[in-house]
């Protein structure tokens, strides 16, 4: 009678490979899925301040009251005098975003170089100071690693300057060079630790490979 042999369980390459395939793919879900709330969150916080903005640009007009607004710098509020309970900021006129976005704050502000403007009867943004319009009304959200920036002038139909186009495009391509450069890593580890493993190393770091890129440009 001839033993018949039945192979059961994973040979150590297999072993291998679905390690380094696991690990690859734990290191790359969790920052991504870190990056889709932070990107959320920036998204959900610059809607809230664009549109109660417009709720107080509109206030003002409607009961001709000039409405004071001063953002700290590094924050996450934004301070109305005097108060619009009715609108936002309860009655101490202050807003704060720290409980809803506690990742999120306002990293810059350029109210024609200060921290705080005026609107006006007509709901225009203007300078505390000097009553005229603002020629900038930029608030840039930062979270751990995104950031982005509200125009409080697109409502009055103009454009504030500096725009953030430029540095996100080029936040992009160096995050696209790392991800090339990670993948190289993890192709040369796999080869080092697979090699000496078995003859079928060849066709097995080529097909990794692939399954890296693959996963990379997901």
């Amino acid at each position: 009678m001839v033993a018949v042999h039945t192979r059961s369980g994973l040979t150590l390459i297999e072993l291998v490979t679905t390690t380094v395939i696991l690990a690859i793919s734990a290191a790359m879900v969790v920052p991504r899925w870190s990056r889709s709330v932070e990107r959320a969150e920036l998204s959900a916080m610059r809607s809230e301040i664009e549109s109660t903005i417009n709720a107080l640009r509109r206030s003002a007009v409607r009961s001709s009251q000039t409405i004071h607004l001063s953002i700290p710098a590094g924050g996450q509020t934004i301070s109305l005098t005097p108060p619009q309970p009715q609108l936002a900021g309860g009655p101490t006129g202050l807003i704060d975003f720290s409980s809803q976005y506690p990742n999120i704050s306002i990293s810059a502000i350029d109210l024609d170089g200060n921290p705080d403007c005026d609107i006006n009867l007509q709901g225009d943004l203007v300078s505390t100071s000097s009553s005229a319009r603002l020629s900038a009304g930029l608030l840039t959200l930062n979270g751990y690693s995104k950031s982005t920036t509200i125009d409080l002038l697109a409502a009055q139909g103009t454009t504030s300057t500096p725009t953030p186009e430029g540095q996100s495009a080029e936040e992009e391509g160096e995050e696209e060079g790392v991800v090339e450069e990670v993948v190289e890593e993890v192709g040369e580890v796999v080869e080092e630790v697979v090699g000496g493993v078995t003859g079928e190393a060849t066709s097995t770091i080529d097909t990794l490979n692939e399954i890296i890129k693959g996963l990379f440009s997901w």
